[in-house]
């Protein structure tokens, strides 16, 4: 096992986060080492929204582009396309704490300080069909893509508070019909709550059916669901908001960080700056919040 020298930075996750924070520490001349394990949340998306100067943009050209600006300014930021598997928290002899990180190939490095910006993966139901379709025909939330796909007609998926908080922004896409899609739960005034009964009153449809699965439309451009009932229906596209865990639980676990009780269990912030419960680690971007962000 190589052990390498002590950089000021160890930086887990070439992301947004992780590449703004690398950026960041540039400027004030800190030597930072980023661990990029090639693993996105927005994997196979093909275009990102909602991002000043990069709108529509593909997000694998946006990550390039900026680790290349980043290296050719800044010498003392080094990119290494590593997944770490071991993190822990160690004293050395100078009486100063360091963190020690080992990755997927076995080799170890040292670091002064530790950032994790290693993001969220999300949890696909187990409805045959989501996965292919996945932001191509289902999307996080309307930011995405709704845009492009205005005056279609809309199907939210699922009855939790998380699906249905796109419901009154959909209204403004004019969708050709809206339906809330409950796969199978069923829902009395009282869980269907004011915002919802508002909704059905200005036309959005609930249906409780149980789904079987999802397939790309015959005309190639919708989805279709198919029902329990072996019926069909198509619609323009889908949103949803499935249920998100931290990728990089392991090294949470292994280091001992505080996690929120809310539903995707992010990285407890204790000061401004992101730091931990454990001093000196860091944490940024999706990891660091219950607002995740998928279009980066």
């Amino acid at each position: 096992m190589d052990l390498n020298p002590v950089v000021d930075v160890l930086i887990i996750g070439g992301g947004p986060a992780g590449l703004a924070a690398a950026l960041g520490l540039a400027r004030v001349c800190r030597g930072a080492l980023v661990f990029d394990s090639q693993e996105y949340r927005n994997d196979g998306v093909i275009a990102m929204s909602n991002v000043l100067s990069h709108d529509g943009e593909n997000p694998a050209i946006y990550r390039s582009r900026a680790m290349e600006d980043i290296m050719s300014k800044y010498p003392h930021i080094k990119f290494m396309d590593r997944k770490i598997t071991i993190a822990t928290s160690e004293d050395w002899p100078s009486e100063t704490r360091c963190f020690k990180v080992i990755d997927s190939k076995g080799d170890s490095w040292l670091g002064k300080k530790l950032l994790l910006a290693t993001g969220s993966v999300d949890v696909f139901p187990n409805l045959a069909g989501y996965q292919e379709l996945w932001g191509h025909n289902i999307y996080h939330c309307l930011f995405c893509d709704g845009y492009e796909r205005r005056g279609e007609s809309i199907g939210i998926l699922g009855a939790e508070k998380r699906d249905l908080d796109h419901i009154f922004m959909a209204f403004a896409y004019k969708p050709k019909r809206m339906v809330v899609y409950t796969n199978g739960a069923n829902l009395d005034n009282e869980r269907m709550g004011r915002g919802l009964q508002n909704a059905r009153a200005r036309g959005c449809a609930i249906d409780t059916r149980g789904i079987q699965r999802l397939s790309k439309a015959p005309d190639g451009v919708g989805i279709q669901l198919h029902f329990d009932d072996e019926t069909s229906e198509t619609m323009g596209f889908l949103i949803h908001h499935p249920v998100t865990v931290n990728r990089a639980q392991d090294l949470f676990d292994q280091l001992g960080l505080d996690l929120a009780a809310d539903q995707g269990g992010h990285a407890v912030s204790k000061t401004l700056y992101g730091e931990t419960n454990v001093v000196g680690c860091f944490v940024a971007g999706d990891t660091a919040t219950s607002s995740k962000i998928v279009s980066l």
